[in-house]
Formats: C-alpha cells, structure tokens, sequence
C-alpha cells in the first residue's frame, strides 16, 4: 500500500510540474504577442 501511495503523490508532482510549465511558457508566449 505505502508503494503505491508514493507513485501516486509522485504523479502528482509530475502532473503539478507539467502544469506549471504549460502555464509559465503560455504566460512567456503572451507577453512576446502583446
């Protein structure tokens, strides 16, 4: 049980870092449109 509640938390932080990236670049993108 304990293995699989740390993949779990681990493809959180994946999913939380991807996020965080796609919002960063957009945000960068934006700002070189306006």
């Amino acid at each position: 049980k304990e293995q699989r509640q740390k993949v779990g938390l681990l493809v959180l932080a994946y999913l939380a870092v991807m996020v965080g990236l796609t919002f960063a670049w957009k945000k960068k993108i934006w700002k070189n449109i306006h």
